[in-house]
């Protein structure tokens, strides 16, 4: 079982739109939920984002899950300077897809003239 969202008080809230300011960047990740004696499992992940000039940008990253581990927490980067958009992350656990959630990154800049 699996899930993408912002981490929030121990919980993970799944939202269609994450909005933030430079001053409160939230924090972006995805857990999953394994049942008890699952074997060490590889993790694949990938996040697509908006890019320059209109283009998607896509990066993919992998880890190991340790065996007996019960749950993975995994946080994704998002930054000041993360483009606003539609994104998607895609989780992948020994390639069966877990997760495959788009979200809409909104927030508000202050740009100078």
């Amino acid at each position: 079982r699996g899930a993408l969202g912002i981490f929030y008080g121990g919980q993970l809230q799944e939202l269609n739109e994450i909005g933030w300011t430079p001053e409160h960047l939230p924090t972006l990740g995805f857990a999953l939920d394994f049942a008890e004696g699952d074997p060490s499992s590889r993790v694949r992940y990938e996040v697509t984002r908006p890019g320059p000039l209109g283009r998607r940008v896509t990066e993919l990253t992998s880890l190991e899950r340790p065996a007996g581990r019960r749950r993975l927490e995994q946080r994704i980067p998002l930054d000041a300077q993360a483009p606003l958009g539609t994104w998607n992350v895609r989780v992948s656990v020994d390639e069966r897809l877990i997760v495959d959630r788009a979200f809409v990154v909104v927030g508000l800049r202050n740009e100078s003239p």
